[in-house]
């Protein structure tokens, strides 16, 4: 089953026109990048981050910044995605304890290509493996995150306005969303963690030269966070 809509920045979601409906069942069959690491079976309870677990940088029940599962790519999850229920509702309630907008899978250690997010009048909550098809525009703010707790450590990013990607839900459905404002934001910020990228790689300038001392201040291994560039055009 195929659900395409669009979500606007107040949170309405309708359907798109049906001269960008060809163009996106298109994308449908997309099963990731070529050659992307997969796993057949969800992670077990000892893959998993304790979910009440305190740490110096990381809300609680999050993976902080230096443990090596938020440093390198998750894997692309082959079986049904609703065996992902339970790492599903494990993500919402951390996100919703921690009071984040986003989340990533491997933020509760998890190897897995999944997102959740707290803006369900725009999309669906979770977003099995997620893969960025096109973007467009560009737009600065600051961002923070849930895995590094750091005071002065948020920083302005540069980021697509609007992007496009193909997701599978927990129901058996694969959607194509377009999404802009808040909703992009959250789904970049996310899917760079799924990379294994932490949003201060995607600093410049000054703010990276604040950000980065705020880090060395706290004791942060910036070893773990080599600097990148501003996002680029390139999709899958």
């Amino acid at each position: 089953m195929v659900d395409i809509r669009q979500s606007c920045a107040c949170g309405r979601r309708f359907r798109i026109t049906s001269l960008r409906v060809g163009h996106a069942r298109g994308l449908l069959e997309l099963r990731g990048p070529l050659g992307s690491p997969a796993r057949d079976h969800p992670p077990d309870d000892t893959e998993l981050w304790e979910e009440d677990k305190e740490t110096p940088l990381g809300k609680v029940g999050v993976v902080p910044v230096g443990t090596a599962v938020l440093h390198s790519p998750t894997q692309w999850f082959a079986g049904p995605a609703a065996e992902l229920r339970g790492l599903a509702a494990r993500m919402q309630r951390t996100m919703s304890a921690a009071r984040g907008i986003g989340l990533a899978a491997n933020q509760v250690g998890a190897d897995v290509r999944m997102i959740a997010h707290d803006i369900p009048e725009c999309a669906p909550s979770i977003l099995v493996n997620p893969v960025r098809v096109s973007a467009s525009g560009n737009v600065v703010r600051s961002e923070g995150c849930l895995s590094l707790n750091v005071p002065l450590a948020h920083g302005q990013v540069s980021r697509w306005r609007t992007v496009t990607i193909v997701a599978d839900l927990l129901d058996g459905r694969r959607v194509v969303l377009e999404a802009n404002e808040m909703l992009a934001k959250v789904i970049q910020h996310e899917l760079d963690h799924l990379d294994g990228i932490e949003y201060v790689q995607r600093t410049h300038g000054r703010v990276r030269e604040d950000v980065y001392s705020a880090l060395e201040s706290a004791n942060v291994d910036t070893q773990w966070l080599p600097v990148l560039g501003p996002e680029t055009a390139t999709a899958y």
